[in-house]
């Protein structure tokens, strides 16, 4: 089987997916003890099985590194990944859900340590510093977002569907992350240095903090049609300003669809656009501050 040598940024994409959805039980323990009907210590033991897992498979993935082709090692250590989250999903006992987490930990193991070895392999020996500073800046994002992410499903769902959810996005090394460059011109005007990433034959969420004038996501869209991507394009953004042709941008046939959040009193005169609450997160998260309550789990439970 040929395998196709991987870039950067699939390593990077891959080992940020990985730890997401390694980090999603974290509040969600509780949850998993009662519906497994065991203590609180016992379902400590399905993290220990995870560490122990990945403390044994580490010197294992290194070598299999040095013998087979790394694409196809860090296939299979996002497998397990996978298959060990839709193992868990569906546990109904201590056992099987420790079984499941054990083989999470020996796919955790090979993705961290092959990822790692892919990376310094291609940086030039002066720049292998900054390599793995990114490497682990990826893997410590992922770890960072994993929680957040599990509240999230769970909302949609149960700690079944959030680990199940998880273990799927593990699988997304084709989904690579790409980032925008770009130089400001003005204020309402800007101007795309590069595309970092490979977006060809691919449909792309570009997301950004704010849409003030809609300048920025003009160019990202002529940017990633120039290198290839296929649109229409999702637009996501936190706050949205929108002042001047912000909507007569947005408005174009190569964007499909736009997401914002209501931190703003968003008013559209012809723009569709999809608002999504977050005052409810908010409330609760100030409510939680004032009465210094735990926040590890609010996502879950807004």
């Amino acid at each position: 089987m040929k395998m196709h040598r991987l870039g950067p940024f699939a390593v990077y994409s891959n080992v940020f997916l990985v730890m997401l959805s390694l980090g999603v039980i974290s509040p969600m323990l509780k949850d998993i003890q009662r519906d497994l009907g065991v203590s609180y210590g016992a379902i400590a033991w399905g993290v220990g099985a995870f560490a122990i897992a990945r403390l044994a498979a580490d010197l294992p993935a290194g070598l299999a590194a040095e013998r087979y082709p790394r694409a196809l090692v860090l296939l299979v250590g996002s497998l397990a990944v996978c298959g060990g989250s839709l193992i868990a999903a569906w546990s109904n006992d201590l056992q099987t859900f420790m079984l499941a987490r054990a083989i999470s930990g020996i796919g955790s193991a090979i993705t961290s340590t092959v990822g790692l070895t892919v990376i310094l392999d291609a940086a030039a020996p002066e720049h292998r510093g900054r390599a793995s500073a990114r490497y682990h800046s990826a893997l410590g994002a992922g770890a960072f977002v994993g929680p957040g992410f599990g509240g999230l499903l769970s909302t949609l769902g149960d700690w079944r569907l959030a680990l199940a959810g998880a273990g799927v996005a593990a699988l997304a090394l084709d989904l690579p992350v790409a980032v925008v460059r770009k130089q400001r011109l003005s204020g309402s005007e800007v101007r795309v240095q590069a595309v970092a990433g490979d977006v060809a034959g691919r449909h792309a969420l570009i997301v950004d903090d704010m849409i003030t004038t809609g300048g920025t996501i003009e160019a990202a869209v002529s940017a990633l049609i120039q290198a290839g991507a296929l649109p229409p394009f999702l637009v996501a953004a936190t706050h949205a300003v929108l002042v001047g042709p912000a909507e007569e941008r947005l408005g174009t046939p190569e964007i499909g669809h736009v997401w914002v959040t209501d931190t703003l009193q968003p008013r559209f005169a012809r723009l569709s656009a999809r608002v999504v609450e977050i005052g409810p997160l908010l409330t609760e998260t100030v409510r939680r501050l004032h009465a210094e309550t735990a926040l590890d789990d609010l996502e879950a439970r807004t």
